[in-house]
């Protein structure tokens, strides 16, 4: 069981630290698996990846039957945005995506990479492939859905909201909190001054 972490782990309480893979790999100890074992992990684009939280059966919009309300979606994921920033009252699931490949405190001399392979949602398939055929491995994924967001959701028609219904607000809180996933895994910005307004 994966349950010791160090002491720079975020004070999330127990209840809201999810299960150990929600962790970043920096914060365990000691480390789960062997010294020479080849990470990966998969990120997403910070605006979809924002909506998709709000539709998560678990951690998601709980409101019922005004879900689709962008004014609704907009708050709540603005909220989310706030919250984040201090660990006592944001969600694991939805810490910045750098923090799971970097390392930032790994000393003075910068950070440390922890992963050694990046992958991205929107090719996941592709991607994937080319990772198994580079080490030999006969893993393959089911088809994965085509809509951008939470594929959890009871309906497609439950997820109707998608990253042009994003405010200008909300847009620059993603942009501020997700800074450095944009830089480092080669997402583009929305301007926020060209957003939908309601």
């Amino acid at each position: 069981t994966i349950d010791r972490f160090t002491p720079r782990f975020p004070t999330f309480p127990p209840e809201k630290r999810g299960n150990p893979w929600h962790v970043p790999i920096q914060y365990h100890v000691p480390k789960p698996f062997p010294p020479d074992t080849k990470y990966f992990t998969i990120v997403r684009d910070p605006y979809n990846r924002a909506i998709s939280e709000y539709y998560c059966p678990y951690t998601g919009y709980k409101g019922g039957k005004n879900a689709s309300d962008p004014r609704v979606m907009n708050d709540w994921i603005q909220n989310l945005v706030k919250t984040q920033l201090h660990a006592e009252n944001g969600v694991i699931s939805f810490l910045p995506q750098h923090r799971y490949v970097f390392d930032t405190a790994a000393g003075s001399g910068g950070e440390q990479r922890m992963v050694d392979h990046v992958l991205h949602f929107e090719t996941i398939n592709t991607e994937f492939a080319a990772l198994m055929t580079l080490y030999g491995l006969n893993v393959t994924l089911p088809d994965k859905q085509d809509n951008p967001t939470n594929v959890a959701a009871a309906s497609s028609d439950d997820r109707t909201l998608s990253r042009s219904d994003l405010t200008s607000e909300t847009i620059r809180l993603i942009n501020d909190c997700a800074a450095k996933d944009f830089e480092s895994f080669g997402y583009s910005t929305m301007m926020a001054t060209n957003a939908h307004e309601i």
